[in-house]
C-alpha cells in the first residue's frame, strides 16, 4: 500500500478535531483486463487482454472489413484490491480514467451515434457498471449480471481526464471479500448494427492508464461523526409532476453526489453529472427526458442518490 498521511483540523462549536487520512491507490490489472467483441448471436467473438499492450479499452460497435462481421465491443477493467488500514474508514474511492479516442459512424473526433431503423437517431451514453468477472476474461463474460446499478461515464465528446465516485462498489467488494474491483465499460444500446465504428476508448498505457484512489480517515471523534460519515437530506417537488421535477439535496459536508433515476424494472432512465457542492447544498431539474431522449410514460419512479457509500432512495410520480 502506498501510503500518504494528511492531518486535516476541523473546528465545530468552539472545539477542534484532528483527522489523520491515508491515502492508497488500486492499479490496473493487465492480464485480466481488456475486452470482448461478439457478433449477433455470438457465433463470432474474439477477446483481447494485456490493454497496456492493446493501449487500452473500449467499447462500441462495428463492422470486421475482413469477412464483413457487425460486432459488439464491451470493455473490462480489473483493479487491485484495497484494504481498510486498523482504526480506519474508507471516506471515499474515485475512478480516475483518460478518455483517449471517440469515433462516430467512422469518423475520429465526434462521439458515437445510433441510427436505429425506425430513423430515430440518438447519441448512447457509455456506461460504467459494477461486475464480478473472477480471475480470467472469457465469453460468458458478455453478460455477467451487474452488482448495482451502472452509472454513466461520459455522455458527450471530450478528450480529457475524467473522474467518477465508486465508493459503494469498493465497500461491497471489500464486505464480500472479492479478489479485484471489477467493472464493465459498454453502450447503452449496445448497437445499431449498421457498417460504421461508433466506439469510445479508454486509455490503458502506464501514463495515462485508470486507477482507483482511495482516501481512509481516522478521527479521534466517534466514527459516526458528522465530518466522516456523510447525511444526504433529499427532497423532490412536485409529486406527482407533469414535466418538470425539481430534485434538492442537503448534505451536511461537502462531497460529490451522484443521481440516477429507474424505472419499476430496475432500468436506468436518466443519470445526471457527479455534483460536487462546496456548501453541501444542490439542486437539479428532470424534465420527464430518459437517456435516449425521450419522454418517459406516466407511472412510478426511484430516485438513486449517492454520496460517500450513502444510498438514499425517493419514489416519484409522473402523470
Amino acid at each position: 500500500m502506498k501510503v500518504l498521511y494528511i492531518i486535516i483540523f476541523l473546528s465545530l462549536a468552539g472545539m477542534v478535531f484532528s483527522q489523520e487520512v491515508i491515502q492508497d491507490t488500486s492499479h490496473l490489472i493487465d492480464d485480466i483486463s481488456g475486452g470482448i467483441l461478439y457478433s449477433q448471436g455470438n457465433y463470432w467473438w474474439y477477446i483481447y487482454t494485456n490493454v497496456i499492450y492493446q493501449n487500452g479499452s473500449g467499447c462500441g460497435d462495428g463492422d470486421s472489413p475482413l469477412d464483413n462481421i457487425k460486432f459488439i465491443s464491451k470493455g473490462y477493467l480489473s483493479f487491485s484490491m484495497t484494504n481498510i488500514p486498523e482504526g480506519y474508514q474508507l471516506q471515499s474511492s474515485v475512478l480516475h480514467y483518460y478518455i483517449a479516442q471517440m469515433i462516430r459512424n467512422n469518423v475520429i473526433g465526434a462521439y458515437p451515434s445510433f441510427e436505429m431503423a425506425s430513423g430515430y437517431t440518438y447519441d448512447p451514453p457509455c456506461m460504467l457498471e459494477h461486475v464480478d468477472y473472477g480471475v480470467s476474461l472469457d465469453l460468458s463474460d458478455i453478460d455477467v449480471p451487474m452488482l448495482h446499478p451502472g452509472k454513466i461515464l461520459v455522455s458527450e465528446y471530450e478528450i480529457d481526464w475524467k473522474k467518477i465516485d465508486v465508493t459503494s462498489w469498493i465497500l461491497d467488494d471489500i464486505a464480500n471479500g472479492r479478489m479485484f474491483s471489477q467493472m464493465r465499460l459498454k453502450l447503452l444500446g449496445l448497437t445499431d448494427w449498421d457498417s460504421y465504428y461508433d466506439t469510445i476508448g479508454i486509455s490503458g498505457n502506464s501514463v495515462n492508464g485508470p486507477y482507483i484512489l482511495h482516501t481512509f480517515v481516522k478521527d479521534s471523534v466517534a466514527v459516526a461523526d458528522p465530518f466522516v460519515v456523510p447525511i444526504i437530506k433529499a427532497s423532490a417537488y412536485p409529486c406527482p409532476f407533469i414535466d418538470k421535477l425539481s430534485i434538492s439535496l442537503k448534505l451536511n459536508k461537502p462531497a460529490t453526489a451522484e443521481v440516477s433515476i429507474y424505472n419499476l424494472k430496475g432500468q436506468l432512465v436518466r443519470s445526471f453529472s457527479a455534483i460536487n457542492s462546496l456548501s453541501g447544498k444542490s439542486t437539479m431539474f428532470w424534465d420527464g427526458i430518459s437517456i435516449d431522449g425521450r419522454t418517459v410514460p406516466a407511472g412510478l419512479y426511484i430516485v438513486r442518490i449517492e454520496a460517500g457509500g450513502i444510498t438514499k432512495n425517493l419514489k416519484v410520480i409522473k402523470l
